[in-house]
């Protein structure tokens, strides 16, 4: 299995964004692929909860991405994906908690996400 480096990504960047503005999740879930966008096999499993949850409220999955990811979770055969997708999430919610409620730059993360 191909490890693949969390550390200053610019999905993370977006799916971060993704996770907590209505208006990136919005662009991003118009735009979103059946495999995704990212290059992180976690990253577009979490893309598609976003997308999906976008598409469904017209809202931003948020602080909902818990209880998605246990759901998905007890679902899984794969205990190695289920870390794989926990670890993503651990290191999503350590950047999100650093910012200490700054909000997100909606327009410069479609921009990036475009690139």
């Amino acid at each position: 299995m191909k490890e693949f480096n969390y550390d200053a990504s610019p999905e993370r960047e977006v799916l971060i964004g993704m996770i907590l503005s209505d208006t990136v999740a919005g662009r991003i879930a118009s735009q979103w692929k059946p495999k995704g966008l990212f290059e992180a096999r976690a990253y577009n499993i979490v893309g598609d909860w976003v997308a999906e949850h976008y598409t469904k409220y017209r809202k931003a999955l948020g602080k909902g991405i818990s209880a998605k990811f246990a759901e998905w979770a007890a679902e899984q055969r794969s205990k190695e994906r289920v870390e794989e997708v926990e670890r993503a999430l651990a290191f999503l919610s350590s950047e999100a908690e650093q910012r200490n409620g700054e909000e997100v730059n909606a327009d410069y993360l479609i921009d990036v996400a475009r690139k």
